[in-house]
Protein backbone atom coordinates (compact mmCIF):
# COMPACT_ATOMS: atom_id res chain seq x y z
CA UNK A 1 0.00 0.00 0.00
CA UNK A 2 2.99 2.33 1.13
CA UNK A 3 4.50 1.11 -2.38
CA UNK A 4 1.20 2.27 -3.93
CA UNK A 5 0.69 5.61 -3.19
CA UNK A 6 4.68 6.57 -3.68
CA UNK A 7 3.91 5.41 -6.97
CA UNK A 8 1.20 7.68 -7.55
CA UNK A 9 2.91 10.44 -5.84
CA UNK A 10 5.83 10.07 -8.42
CA UNK A 11 3.44 10.01 -11.38
CA UNK A 12 1.41 13.10 -10.15
CA UNK A 13 4.88 15.13 -9.92
CA UNK A 14 5.85 14.01 -13.39
CA UNK A 15 2.77 15.27 -14.65
CA UNK A 16 3.19 18.39 -12.94
CA UNK A 17 6.58 18.94 -13.90
CA UNK A 18 5.70 18.01 -17.93
CA UNK A 19 2.85 20.91 -18.22
CA UNK A 20 3.62 23.94 -20.07
CA UNK A 21 1.92 26.79 -20.70
CA UNK A 22 -1.93 27.23 -22.39
CA UNK A 23 -2.16 28.78 -25.85
CA UNK A 24 -3.79 31.98 -24.18
CA UNK A 25 -1.82 32.50 -21.76
CA UNK A 26 0.86 32.41 -24.50
CA UNK A 27 -1.42 34.87 -26.60
CA UNK A 28 -1.32 37.09 -23.80
CA UNK A 29 2.40 37.39 -22.76
CA UNK A 30 2.34 38.33 -26.58
CA UNK A 31 0.16 40.80 -26.39
CA UNK A 32 1.01 42.41 -23.59
CA UNK A 33 4.28 42.64 -25.32
CA UNK A 34 3.36 44.63 -28.19
CA UNK A 35 0.80 46.88 -26.62
CA UNK A 36 4.34 48.14 -24.35
CA UNK A 37 6.74 47.84 -27.57
CA UNK A 38 4.16 49.77 -29.90
CA UNK A 39 3.54 52.26 -27.02
CA UNK A 40 7.36 52.68 -26.27
CA UNK A 41 8.18 53.26 -30.10
CA UNK A 42 5.73 56.34 -30.77
CA UNK A 43 7.21 57.53 -27.73
CA UNK A 44 10.58 57.73 -29.04
CA UNK A 45 9.60 59.15 -32.54
CA UNK A 46 7.98 61.55 -31.02
CA UNK A 47 11.29 62.22 -28.82
CA UNK A 48 13.20 61.87 -31.39
CA UNK A 49 11.28 64.92 -33.40
CA UNK A 50 11.51 67.03 -30.44
CA UNK A 51 15.21 66.46 -30.21
CA UNK A 52 15.77 67.06 -33.87
CA UNK A 53 13.99 70.23 -33.54
CA UNK A 54 16.04 71.45 -30.05
CA UNK A 55 19.38 70.95 -32.16
CA UNK A 56 18.15 72.74 -35.42
CA UNK A 57 16.77 75.81 -32.88
CA UNK A 58 20.28 75.68 -31.74
CA UNK A 59 21.84 75.85 -35.12
CA UNK A 60 20.08 78.77 -36.20
CA UNK A 61 20.91 80.53 -33.10
CA UNK A 62 24.29 79.90 -33.83
CA UNK A 63 24.33 80.78 -37.38
CA UNK A 64 22.61 84.21 -36.15
CA UNK A 65 25.38 84.63 -33.48
CA UNK A 66 27.96 83.87 -35.79
CA UNK A 67 26.76 86.77 -38.17
CA UNK A 68 26.91 89.04 -34.87
CA UNK A 69 29.79 88.20 -33.60
CA UNK A 70 31.29 88.95 -37.59
CA UNK A 71 29.63 92.13 -37.63
CA UNK A 72 30.34 92.87 -34.23
CA UNK A 73 34.47 92.44 -34.81
CA UNK A 74 34.71 94.08 -37.91
CA UNK A 75 35.12 90.89 -40.01
CA UNK A 76 36.37 91.48 -43.37
CA UNK A 77 35.09 95.21 -42.64
CA UNK A 78 31.63 94.81 -43.05
CA UNK A 79 28.44 94.54 -41.74
CA UNK A 80 27.05 90.82 -41.48
CA UNK A 81 23.37 89.41 -42.25
CA UNK A 82 20.87 86.92 -42.04
CA UNK A 83 18.59 85.57 -44.53
CA UNK A 84 16.09 83.38 -44.37
CA UNK A 85 14.61 81.10 -47.15
CA UNK A 86 11.28 79.64 -47.40
CA UNK A 87 11.73 77.18 -50.39
CA UNK A 88 14.06 78.44 -52.11
CA UNK A 89 16.39 76.91 -54.71
CA UNK A 90 19.44 77.75 -53.26
CA UNK A 91 18.64 75.31 -49.93
CA UNK A 92 18.56 71.67 -50.01
CA UNK A 93 15.86 70.26 -51.82
CA UNK A 94 14.02 73.57 -52.94
CA UNK A 95 13.36 73.29 -48.90
CA UNK A 96 13.90 75.76 -46.20
CA UNK A 97 17.32 77.21 -44.47
CA UNK A 98 19.05 80.37 -43.10
CA UNK A 99 21.73 82.21 -44.91
CA UNK A 100 24.48 84.01 -43.38
CA UNK A 101 25.70 86.69 -45.54
CA UNK A 102 28.39 89.49 -45.67
CA UNK A 103 26.87 92.98 -46.34
CA UNK A 104 23.74 94.22 -45.62
CA UNK A 105 21.09 93.91 -48.09
CA UNK A 106 21.21 90.29 -49.30
CA UNK A 107 20.51 90.81 -53.05
CA UNK A 108 23.98 92.73 -53.29
CA UNK A 109 25.93 90.24 -51.21
CA UNK A 110 29.16 88.62 -52.23
CA UNK A 111 28.07 85.13 -52.19
CA UNK A 112 31.30 83.51 -51.69
CA UNK A 113 31.09 84.61 -48.10
CA UNK A 114 27.84 83.12 -47.63
CA UNK A 115 27.20 80.10 -45.11
CA UNK A 116 24.38 78.54 -45.22
CA UNK A 117 22.07 76.13 -42.58
CA UNK A 118 19.50 74.01 -44.48
CA UNK A 119 16.25 72.70 -42.42
CA UNK A 120 16.16 69.17 -43.06
CA UNK A 121 14.51 65.63 -41.45
CA UNK A 122 11.35 67.38 -40.69
CA UNK A 123 12.12 70.55 -39.72
CA UNK A 124 10.72 73.50 -41.43
CA UNK A 125 9.85 77.28 -41.10
CA UNK A 126 6.50 77.73 -40.16
CA UNK A 127 4.27 79.33 -42.43
CA UNK A 128 5.56 82.07 -45.02
CA UNK A 129 8.68 83.61 -43.69
CA UNK A 130 11.19 85.82 -45.65
CA UNK A 131 12.83 87.44 -43.01
CA UNK A 132 16.32 89.34 -43.67
CA UNK A 133 18.27 91.29 -40.79
CA UNK A 134 21.77 92.56 -40.44
CA UNK A 135 23.94 93.49 -37.41
CA UNK A 136 25.92 96.75 -37.62
CA UNK A 137 29.55 97.04 -38.14
CA UNK A 138 31.77 96.95 -34.85
CA UNK A 139 28.28 97.81 -33.04
CA UNK A 140 26.72 94.45 -33.79
CA UNK A 141 23.15 95.94 -33.28
CA UNK A 142 20.33 94.73 -35.24
CA UNK A 143 19.03 96.25 -37.97
CA UNK A 144 16.34 94.73 -40.88
CA UNK A 145 15.78 95.19 -44.32
CA UNK A 146 12.07 93.58 -44.33
CA UNK A 147 10.31 96.23 -43.16
CA UNK A 148 10.89 99.87 -43.52
CA UNK A 149 11.09 101.10 -39.84
CA UNK A 150 13.26 99.14 -37.38
CA UNK A 151 11.15 96.35 -35.43
CA UNK A 152 13.00 95.93 -32.08
CA UNK A 153 12.89 92.16 -32.05
CA UNK A 154 13.79 89.53 -34.91
CA UNK A 155 12.23 85.85 -34.97
CA UNK A 156 12.16 82.69 -36.53
CA UNK A 157 9.85 79.90 -35.77
CA UNK A 158 10.71 76.18 -36.97
CA UNK A 159 8.31 73.60 -36.72
CA UNK A 160 8.93 69.93 -36.96
CA UNK A 161 6.36 66.98 -38.24
CA UNK A 162 4.64 66.89 -35.17
CA UNK A 163 3.84 70.33 -35.37
CA UNK A 164 5.68 70.80 -32.05
CA UNK A 165 7.41 74.53 -33.12
CA UNK A 166 10.65 76.86 -30.99
CA UNK A 167 11.08 80.26 -31.59
CA UNK A 168 14.80 82.26 -32.37
CA UNK A 169 14.51 86.00 -31.42
CA UNK A 170 17.25 88.05 -31.84
CA UNK A 171 17.14 91.60 -29.63
CA UNK A 172 18.12 94.85 -31.00
CA UNK A 173 21.36 94.45 -29.23
CA UNK A 174 21.88 91.31 -31.14
CA UNK A 175 21.12 88.98 -27.83
CA UNK A 176 20.10 85.61 -29.56
CA UNK A 177 17.94 83.13 -27.48
CA UNK A 178 15.37 80.51 -28.09
CA UNK A 179 12.54 78.99 -26.82
CA UNK A 180 8.94 77.60 -27.10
Amino acid sequence: MIKNKLLKINIFNKRASLRGFTLIEILVVVAIMLILMASGASLLGSRTQEKGLDASVKAVADHISKARNYAATGYFADAWGVKVLDNNASCFNNGDCVVVFKGDDYASRDSAYDSIFDLKNGIALASNQQNEFYFSIVAGWLSTTTVAYQMPEQGIVLVNAVAEQRTVSTTPAGLVYYGD
